[in-house]
């Protein structure tokens, strides 16, 4: 078990990072890469930080629907992020 540990920690240091800046810019490109709704509604509830009710309202539809649907387009968003 601490071997395995040693080994995961020897990973994390010798592989570089991402520095902040990167990230960002890599973020907005895969964003750009998402369809307009999926992207639209990722910016609605972490951008503006509009709650899932009033994004809901803003479309006029089911609260259920809209979390469905930014839980499906996180997950695309995090496919593309790798």
């Amino acid at each position: 078990m601490l071997d395995f540990q040693k080994k995961e920690l020897e990973l994390e240091i010798t592989e570089p990072k991402q520095s902040d800046s990167e990230q960002i810019d890599n973020l907005e490109i895969q964003l750009r890469r998402l369809d307009t709704d999926t992207r639209e509604l990722i910016m609605l509830r972490f951008y503006s930080e509009l709650s899932f009710k009033e994004i809901a309202a803003m479309r006029s539809e089911p609260i259920g629907t809209t979390l469905a649907k930014l839980h499906r387009g996180l997950k695309k968003l995090r496919e593309l992020m790798r």
